[in-house]
């Protein structure tokens, strides 16, 4: 695919943090896209490790990385919002500094893109690293069909809403986004794939792959503790994500309005189970205390 004018049209923004371990294997997938009119905007957010001198040693041999040094952390979500703030292509995607992307990912969802106007994003397939490469463990969902369908299709497989999240994004919709650089919460990247969803469908391309590294928060031990949830707070994880999703559909029409309220309760009731030793308790007693209200 050839470029058409000068200016980039594809920027990919890499938001970094003590990533020496991996970097060099993900920039080597991304400097290698098969379509090259792109800019590559790297801020290391004050990294303790090598990573600042291995950009610095890969900005040399490309020209096309304009690498930024914070000087100071100024936190993982003001990171991702730094470096679309400073992007300057018609589309736009975050790439982690331990991911992998096939060579034509780019190439694959941009052509989708530039032909499919009422689509706002593209991604391909994607697995995690520490999964076995097979068909079955490849994530292909979508975001597509009438506005309810898309929330829909994400309530149902959230925690595998990944690809989405690192999709190649119309720019102008992306930072039209006022959750990106929100101080980090629950379900963060989550509010900001319904943003997009809430615009227009997010495609899923046959083609190309995505492999995310082994070491995000959400594979973390303690996500709860990772985030700073305590107490409480880890029984309503998703506080200030219910009110930013009603937030979201505040001018939909009542029936799908309700219709997303009842996603959210599912999606409330299955954290509150799954996730929390203290709800089992909570759920016990509230369980004993309705029975013996029943016998009275």
């Amino acid at each position: 695919m050839k470029s058409v004018t000068n200016l980039p049209l594809v920027s990919i923004g890499i938001p970094l943090y003590n990533s020496e371990k991996t970097l060099r294997y993900a920039l080597d997938s991304l400097l290698s896209q098969t379509y090259s009119n792109i800019e590559f905007i790297i801020s290391d957010n004050c990294s303790t490790d090598s990573t600042a001198s291995i950009c610095k040693e890969y900005q040399e041999v490309d020209k096309r990385i304009i690498f930024h040094q914070q000087k100071s952390n100024i936190g993982p979500t003001e990171n991702f919002d730094f470096v679309l703030g400073q992007s300057t292509g018609e589309f736009f995607m975050w790439a982690a500094g331990d991911d992998y992307r096939s060579p034509n990912y780019v190439e694959v969802n941009l052509s989708y893109l530039l032909i499919n106007s009422y689509c706002v994003a593209s991604t391909s397939p994607n697995i995690h690293q520490d999964q076995e490469y097979e068909t079955r463990n490849l994530v292909t969902y979508a975001l597509e069909g009438a506005r309810t369908m898309r929330f829909k299709s994400f309530f149902q497989l959230p925690g595998a809403s990944h690809g989405i999240f690192y999709s190649l994004m119309r720019t102008k919709v992306i930072k039209s986004c006022p959750y990106v650089s929100s101080k980090v919460f629950w379900g963060w990247d989550w509010t900001i794939i319904l943003f997009l969803a809430n615009f227009g469908s997010v495609h899923r391309s046959t083609e190309g792959l995505t492999i995310f590294g082994a070491g995000g928060v959400s594979r973390t031990g303690d996500v709860y503790k990772s985030l700073g949830l305590h107490g409480i707070w880890r029984l309503f994880p998703f506080t200030r994500f219910n009110k930013i999703v009603f937030k979201l559909t505040e001018n939909w029409p009542r029936k799908e309005r309700a219709y997303v309220a009842y996603l959210l309760i599912g999606l409330n009731l299955k954290t509150l189970l799954k996730s929390n030793r203290i709800t089992l308790v909570v759920f016990f007693y509230l369980k004993k205390l309705f029975s013996f209200a029943r016998s009275i």
